[in-house]
């Protein structure tokens, strides 16, 4: 690449050039959180990324799925702002989704695809710890476990996990550490 290089050594281009991966990464981290949110619809909401905003455009089908694409969105690792442009009509359909989940023949397949998808969803959250949470998942009942700071973490992690497609339930046995 060509370019000024900066005081670090990186010229201007491949400082672009990082900023724009950032940025699809972030998108993509949206996209899948959208996907797997039992409350909203990804094929409807379309997502970009400029720098440290995100601008959320489509239809939804009501102000609850708006407010949680808003909600996945912001509290995402690197974005300061949302500016959400999602139009609500309730006649707007629900697109199949399609997940690229294992066929239900194998729920130990199926119940991996779900731990993993938690897990994910918990580390693309910037206000939670995911590395003190250990998720587990049988026959679609997700375990959370683990010690985090405060209750709103737990919490939160409970919504995160209660609302990705296919938990049936949501056994939130999260310890919260009180400082002494």
């Amino acid at each position: 690449m060509t370019g000024d290089a900066d005081a670090e050594g990186t010229t201007s281009t491949e400082g672009a050039f990082y900023r724009w991966v950032g940025q699809a990464d972030t998108g993509t981290k949206i996209k899948l959180r959208l996907l797997w949110s039992e409350t909203t619809n990804s094929r409807t909401i379309h997502v970009e990324v400029d720098d440290a905003m995100v601008v959320l455009t489509g239809v939804v089908r009501n102000q609850d799925e708006k407010e949680t694409a808003d909600r996945i969105a912001s509290r995402m690792e690197g974005v300061v702002r949302v500016d959400n442009r999602l139009g609500v009509d309730p006649a707007a359909s629900m697109v199949e989704q399609g997940d690229p989940m294992p066929g239900e023949a194998d729920s130990g397949a199926s119940d991996r695809w779900m731990t993993t998808r938690v897990t994910a969803s918990l580390s693309f959250d910037r206000t939670i710890d995911h590395a003190l949470i250990r998720v587990q998942t049988r026959s679609g009942i997700v375990t959370l476990t683990g010690r985090v700071p405060t209750q709103a973490q737990k919490r939160d992690a409970g919504h995160i996990a209660s609302d990705t497609t296919g938990v049936e339930r949501v056994e939130n046995e999260l310890v919260v550490d009180h400082p002494t």
